[in-house]
Parts: C-alpha cells; sequence; structure tokens
C-alpha cells in the first residue's frame, strides 16, 4: 500500500482541530503522515493540537509546520506539499474530518497509471442530518477528459475528496491569495495524470458553517481575473482544442455565480457587497453563454437568470441552501 501525506491548513480552529487531526491519525490505513501548517494561527489552535497528541501518548506521525504571517489555505496547502514525503497526498480542513476509512478506500481503488482516485463528500448539515454528494461520473478517465469533466463540474472541484499522486505537483501550485484555489488546480493536476479514477464511496465529512471561508467569505471580483489568467495560462496553448476552450469558459461563468451567489444572500448587504453583484452580472456575456448552451444548459440557464433577474436567482439560491445543506442564507 502506498505512502500517504495528509495536508492539513490550521487557522484559528481550536474548537475543531483535534476532531480533524484525531480522523486521520484513526485511520485504518495507517501508513501516513500529517503536516499541519499553521497559518499565523492567533488562538490556541497548535497548543491544542500539541495536548491532544501527548494525551495519545505522542505520534511520530505528525510534523507541524508554521508560517510567520497569515497567507491564506493555498499558500499553506504549497508549503504542505513542498514538504510531504509520501507517494501521494490529501487534504483535510481543520473544521472537517476524513471518514475513518478515507485512505483504505482510495488507496484501494489504486492501480496501474491511476494517479488520482476520487471519492463522495459527506455534507453535515448544523442540524447534523446529513447528505452524501454522489458524482455525475464515475469510472476511469484519461487525464485529459478528467480536466475538462472537472472543468464542467462533473468531478468535484474539491481538494478535499482526492488522493492524488505527489508528483503531479512537479511544477504545479495552488495560486496563491484567491479562495477558489482547488477549483482552478484540480483540473490542472487531472490534465497531468495519466488516469483519474472516480469511485462513488463516502470518504470525508464536510461540517457547513456559516463562518467558513466557503459560506462567509466575499471575494473581491479581481480574483476572477486572477482565477481566468491562472487557468488559461496552466491549461491553453493556441492548439487546445474547441473542447477544452469551452470547459474553461464554463469554469469562469461557474466561478462568476459563485461569487455573485456569496454577495447576493450577505445581510445586511454593503456597498462592496453590491457592487460585487454588479461585477459579476457585466462579466456575463451572452456569446459564451451560447457556446455552452448544449454542455452545460444548467449553468448557462443560471447565467441568464443572474444577468436579467437578480432578486429571482436570489430567492432560488436561497432555496438550494436551505434544502442542500441546511444553511439559512
Amino acid at each position: 500500500m502506498p505512502t500517504v501525506s495528509v495536508i492539513m491548513a490550521v487557522y484559528n480552529a481550536q474548537d475543531t482541530v483535534v476532531r480533524a487531526v484525531r480522523s486521520v491519525l484513526d485511520q485504518t490505513h495507517p501508513d501516513l503522515e500529517l503536516l499541519l501548517v499553521d497559518d499565523a494561527s492567533t488562538d490556541a489552535s497548535i497548543d491544542t493540537v500539541r495536548a491532544h497528541l501527548a494525551e495519545r501518548g505522542g505520534d511520530d506521525r505528525v510534523r507541524f509546520l508554521t508560517h510567520p504571517t497569515n497567507r491564506r489555505a493555498a499558500a499553506a496547502r504549497n508549503t504542505g506539499v513542498d514538504a510531504a514525503t509520501g507517494d501521494f497526498v490529501a487534504f483535510v480542513d481543520s473544521d472537517d474530518e476524513l471518514l475513518p476509512t478515507y485512505l483504505e478506500t482510495l488507496a484501494g481503488a489504486l492501480a496501474e497509471g491511476v494517479d488520482i482516485v476520487v471519492g463522495n463528500v459527506v455534507y453535515v448539515r448544523p442540524d447534523g442530518s446529513q447528505r452524501e454528494r454522489h458524482p455525475a461520473v464515475t469510472g476511469d478517465f484519461p487525464g485529459a477528459q478528467a480536466a475538462e469533466l472537472g472543468l464542467f463540474d462533473k468531478i468535484t472541484p474539491f481538494t478535499c475528496d482526492k488522493l492524488l499522486r505527489r508528483s503531479l505537483y512537479d511544477g504545479v501550485r495552488y495560486p496563491e491569495g484567491i479562495i477558489n484555489e482547488d477549483f482552478l488546480t484540480n483540473p490542472v493536476l487531472a490534465a497531468a495524470a495519466r488516469t483519474v479514477r472516480v469511485v462513488d464511496a463516502p470518504v470525508y465529512r464536510y461540517h457547513v458553517r456559516a463562518d467558513s471561508v466557503t459560506w462567509g467569505s466575499i471575494p473581491p471580483v479581481s480574483e476572477l481575473d486572477t482565477a481566468e489568467a491562472y487557468l488559461r495560462g496552466a491549461l491553453l496553448t493556441p492548439g487546445s482544442s474547441a473542447s477544452l476552450r469551452a470547459a474553461v469558459d464554463h469554469a469562469m461563468v461557474f466561478l462568476t455565480l459563485s461569487s455573485a451567489q456569496r454577495a447576493l444572500i450577505k445581510e445586511p448587504a454593503t456597498a462592496h457587497d453590491r457592487q460585487v453583484v454588479r461585477d459579476c452580472r457585466r462579466r456575463i456575456r451572452l456569446s459564451t453563454l451560447v457556446r455552452l448552451v448544449r454542455r452545460a444548459p444548467v449553468t448557462v440557464a443560471g447565467a441568464l437568470l443572474l444577468k436579467t433577474a437578480p432578486p429571482l436567482y436570489t430567492w432560488l439560491y436561497r432555496r438550494h441552501v436551505r434544502a442542500s445543506y441546511g444553511q439559512d442564507a
């Protein structure tokens, strides 16, 4: 069985980090190291972990890495990748947890030529109820096809539900300073893979929290420019297929909708929030939607609705968030 480096970025997570650490150390696949990257926490996160490890009698599989200043999740992941020694890498957020068989399930699905294995995420709602996200596709996919599937949101945009061969990171890093670093980097890693295998098996427990980065942060629209430059620079060449170009276009529409959604449901809305929505609506080009309508009709419909009827889009999105995640929006 392969060795695995599990990377955890830690920033002010003293209330949840022990649960996350315990979920790694109690894996049924024990051949692992845990790299804790302290991103300049100002609370007792790391002291809490050290105390927990002392209660367990210590664990030499754990290594601590430190950022002197807060650099956000992408930089912490890059620090972890640079220090990793395992054949494969996996990631867990400090407010989530791995299911006990995470590594056993994903490593057990490896085969000759398989460089990435993808499992399922289980959402834990604030009331404790759970919902499993099943994959849109399953099976084995050549790297180039898997990259397109990821850009079309058919293979999940998360890093947390994947086991990735460490050598894929040669020359690849998460773009720093933006929130959607995993959505951007996963297709780049997939494009470098020989085969990506998607299995319909739960591996990761994602705890929905209103104050998390995903739910509570509204990035400036300039991050979309950074994201687009990263994707086009990493994936497109003058000879790229029309299919791949359409996939990149879809990814940018998808990210634009995601940015607008955060701002639309913010209460009370600030001038910045309202400006983010206006900027996102301006970014949506009808010519792009026409090219995408056959490949991604749901995304196109959502983009048209945001552009023409923001109040209706907001109402529908709130209903979706409440039904899917149990989160008041």
